[in-house]
């Protein structure tokens, strides 16, 4: 959707504007941007996003409950449409109805991780890879999480690869199961969780390990603990070594290579990210998740779609170069490597990912 503020006196405030402005519905479909649609004279149109952080400020609470509850629509032609749009989507997410009522069906489901109402993944990621394997096109897919849900992703995503999903193995039928039976075929499933930690001395990725730090002091925990510490009091290396004694890729060149690695292979697997790391550093780009490009001779497309990008500013991913320099977000967002995703469109459409891959 987008904002039009019918009058602009808080948003854009002409000489002598003292209403203020409201948000309404301008007809067009969810999108994150405004549309481009003529309005009378003196309106200037935001998203909804946008209008709350004009409206709230400074003040985070205000911003966080205003976008997740519609609470500065006042509009009721408008608040309709956006909480039609959102139950639209919503439903899209939802296991089918008649499948739920078979016990079979229900077993079946939950033997894949799918327990609730609901799929873990959303649809268009199925969609995404069922279309790239039948171009027959080599690529890899990296899951990236600062949460623990990496192992609900490991089971839904596997049972799609194998073949067992209730619903969206369909769309890879006529190309055969990617677990490795298929002799043509890549093992896409997602065999083993990695953890990358991060520090002044440069990233760890923990190979085989799905860690947040010693279970008595979490990494995670440090981070929220008040006053805000000034100084990185973890000691992760030491715990990575002398505890975990797990297998590591250390530095930004040897994860480089790894990713290399990971793309020739055509894999798939998932990484756990140094959420504490970002939020010591402000929630700002360069400490986020750390995605370094792959230079070379061998013409390389990385992209990365997250929901916490921001139209301009990469915000939650860390783009290196293949020389290690940080990519400004004007760089990484103009050239879609780093790729803003609106839940509800994702939701809404099918080949959401598939429309937003500028292919070279």
């Amino acid at each position: 959707g987008a904002t039009a503020a019918t009058s602009p006196g808080t948003l854009a405030p002409p000489a002598g504007a003292g209403e203020k402005a409201t948000w309404r519905w301008t007809g067009t479909p969810p999108h994150l941007k405004p549309p481009d649609v003529q309005l009378e004279p003196g309106i200037q149109l935001f998203t909804y996003f946008k209008y709350c952080k004009k409206n709230a400020g400074s003040d985070k609470e205000l911003f966080k409950t205003s976008t997740r509850s519609f609470q500065l629509v006042t509009d009721p032609v408008a608040l309709a449409e956006m909480e039609g749009t959102v139950a639209r989507a919503m439903q899209c997410l939802k296991l089918p109805a008649e499948l739920l009522a078979i016990p079979e069906c229900a077993e079946n489901l939950k033997a894949v991780g799918l327990s609730g109402s609901t799929y873990f993944m959303v649809p268009t990621l199925f969609y995404l890879t069922a279309r790239l394997q039948r171009q027959g096109r080599q690529f890899a897919v990296l899951f990236r999480s600062f949460g623990k849900d990496h192992l609900k992703i490991q089971g839904e995503w596997n049972a799609f690869c194998e073949m067992r999903h209730p619903i969206f193995s369909r769309l890879i039928e006529d190309i055969g199961p990617m677990d490795g039976s298929v002799p043509h075929l890549p093992d896409r499933r997602v065999k083993t969780l990695h953890t990358l930690y991060r520090d002044s001395e440069g990233p760890v990725l923990i190979l085989d390990t799905f860690t947040n730090g010693p279970e008595e002091k979490t990494w995670d925990s440090w981070a929220k603990s008040k006053p805000k510490p000034n100084e990185d009091t973890r000691q992760g290396r030491t715990f990575i070594s002398e505890v975990l004694k797990a297998k590591t890729v250390e530095g930004l060149d040897a994860l480089q290579i790894w990713m290399d690695s990971h793309l020739t292979a055509q894999s798939t697997s998932a990484i756990k990210d140094d959420w504490a790391w970002w939020q010591f550093h402000g929630e700002t780009a360069m400490a986020g998740k750390l995605l370094p490009l792959i230079g070379g001779v061998r013409l390389t497309q990385q992209i990365f779609f997250d929901d916490n990008i921001d139209l301009d500013d990469a915000r939650i991913v860390d783009c290196r170069s293949p020389t290690g320099e940080s990519v400004p977000s004007e760089i990484s967002l103009g050239q879609g490597i780093c790729v803003k995703v609106n839940p509800v469109e994702a939701l809404l459409e099918n080949d959401y990912f598939y429309n937003r891959i500028g292919f070279r």
